[in-house]
């Protein structure tokens, strides 16, 4: 009975010491689950920071910032080695660039728990700077208390560099004084500079992303420049063209544009680069000159004819005086030397009226304006008595009609030319064949102007002469015995005052003209 119970005994005992052992082999087989994951988990983390190290750059530092651990991109990055970081203050890589409230915002937000992200510049150990992109992580401990931070940078100083530039060029672009425009491949505006906005006279606000046509009313171009401009564009990708650009205000501008291909990273066309300088007033002056060369020219064969005709009709009267002289000399009847010499006093006359007539043109076109009060009636009546010597003078009716509301100032020498000229060209050409001949005067002064109607019933002028009568030595018909300069000094007077003329007339029935005369009332009062 007694061994009986000792067996039970033992049996106990070892049942417990199995059950011992088998919780202990648990155990131990948690442990060595849990150093296996923990031995996996410092694989995966040393492998974390492997690929860390090898791809980016970060420390570790402490709450107040001392850096406590940092990675051999930091050191590249910086130009310092690990010892001279290591329990250094972070911001020995400040570069001063940013400004405190910078920093401010940054520890408000990491020392709240939370991530910060931002651009930063730095400045390595040789003074340079570098760029960063800086991610920063609070570190907690089992409490949720901030145990240090995790700063991950990564370098973007290429790309910060080509924005910088980018910038650079875009600021220097928009304050060109020429306007810059910039084009995608559907030739919208993408770019507009101050100079494109002084230009057109639109802010980029108004023209961005519409179509380059919406700057302008309508554009023109020379028909060969066109082509020509296209095939450079496509083979060298750049182009110059002159262009007439009508603005939406009716402004002409000729502009000089120089534009630059621009191409994508396939190196595909995605839109263009123009530099549109406005040459209005150099092309305005081209026209000038042009138009002083074809003056110059013009005049040139005028002084070239007018050589040519005055030593001509210089020349006519003299010989045929030295002619009558001849005849004098020879001749024994003393009534027919009369005869000669009335003749020769004749020409003399002649030569005399012409000679003033050049006189007359040289003053005319070389003498300044001398601006003073003008009574235009009595010139009329002045010129018309002096010319009483012609024969025909008595045939013809003098009458004026004066109607003014302001006193007329002008260039008397040069408004006495006119006049007197119209008055002398009345007489020398009055109809034989009408009852009663008249020259009429009709005289409208204003402010601003005068208006000056000459009306006579004389022969009239032929309709196919009308558009030459103004030419330097026309004559209008084989009988005129005029010196063909008359007209021709009356418009140059007329320009000379920056007036204009104009004539009607059949023949046979009389000639009108009609005399347009600015008043230089100002200009006499100096105003």
């Amino acid at each position: 009975m007694q061994d009986s119970s000792l067996s039970s005994s033992d049996s106990s005992e070892l049942k417990q010491l199995r059950l011992e052992n088998a919780a202990l082999s648990s155990k131990l087989s948690l442990y060595e689950e849990k150093w296996r994951s923990q031995e996996r988990a410092f694989e995966q983390i040393s492998r974390i920071k492997e690929i860390l190290d090898q791809h980016s750059v970060y420390i570790l530092t402490d709450p107040q910032g001392i850096m406590r651990y940092v990675n051999e991109g930091f050191c590249k990055l910086s130009l310092y080695s690990k010892e001279e970081l290591i329990g250094k203050n972070a911001n020995l890589v400040n570069s001063g660039y940013h400004p405190p409230s910078f920093w401010q915002e940054l520890w408000h937000t990491i020392t709240q728990g939370r991530i910060w992200r931002g651009e930063v510049k730095n400045r390595a150990k040789d003074g340079s700077t570098f760029w960063v992109d800086m991610i920063i992580h609070p570190l907690l401990d089992e409490q949720e208390k901030i145990e240090g931070y995790l700063a991950i940078r990564k370098d973007i100083t290429l790309s910060k560099q080509a924005q910088e530039k980018m910038q650079f060029d875009a600021h220097i672009l928009a304050h060109v004084t020429e306007a810059v425009v910039g084009l995608d491949s559907l030739y919208r505006v993408t770019f507009w500079n101050h100079g494109a906005q002084r230009q057109y006279g639109l802010t980029s606000e108004q023209v961005m992303g519409k179509p380059l046509s919406a700057a302008y009313q309508s554009i023109w171009i020379h028909p060969e420049d066109e082509p020509i401009a296209m095939e450079q564009l496509a083979e060298s990708g750049s182009c110059k063209v002159e262009i007439i650009h009508r603005l939406r205000s009716g402004q002409q501008l000729y502009v000089e544009a120089t534009t630059q291909m621009l191409l994508d990273e396939k190196g595909k066309p995605a839109g263009l680069l123009a530099v549109i300088r406005d040459i209005t007033h150099r092309k305005q002056a081209e026209q000038v000159l042009t138009h002083t060369l074809e003056e110059l020219q013009k005049k040139n064969h005028e002084l070239d004819n007018y050589v040519y005709k005055v030593s001509h009709d210089l020349r006519a009267p003299l010989t045929s005086m030295q002619g009558l002289l001849n005849l004098i000399k020879v001749e024994g009847d003393q009534a027919v030397k009369e005869q000669y010499l009335a003749l020769i006093e004749n020409r003399l006359s002649k030569l005399d009226s012409y000679i003033q007539s050049i006189l007359h043109h040289s003053k005319m076109v070389n003498a300044p304006l001398e601006i003073t009060p003008i009574e235009l009636e009595r010139i009329i009546e002045e010129g018309f008595e002096e010319l009483k010597h012609y024969t025909l003078w008595q045939k013809l009716k003098l009458a004026i009609h004066h109607q003014s509301t302001a006193p007329f100032h002008s260039d008397e020498f040069r408004v006495t030319l006119i006049l007197r000229n119209l008055i002398t060209n009345a007489i020398k050409y009055l109809n034989p064949v009408a009852q009663e001949s008249y020259l009429h005067f009709a005289i409208t002064i204003s402010s601003t102007k005068a208006c000056i109607r000459v009306e006579d019933n004389g022969i009239g002028i032929d309709e196919q002469y009308i558009d030459k009568i103004f030419e330097m030595f026309f004559r209008a018909t084989d009988t005129s015995q005029g010196s063909g300069l008359g007209l021709y000094i009356v418009r140059q007077a007329v320009e000379k005052l920056q007036g204009s003329i104009e004539v009607e007339s059949k023949k046979g029935k009389g000639t009108t003209f009609l005399i347009e005369l600015p008043n230089l009332l100002s200009q006499h009062m100096g105003l």
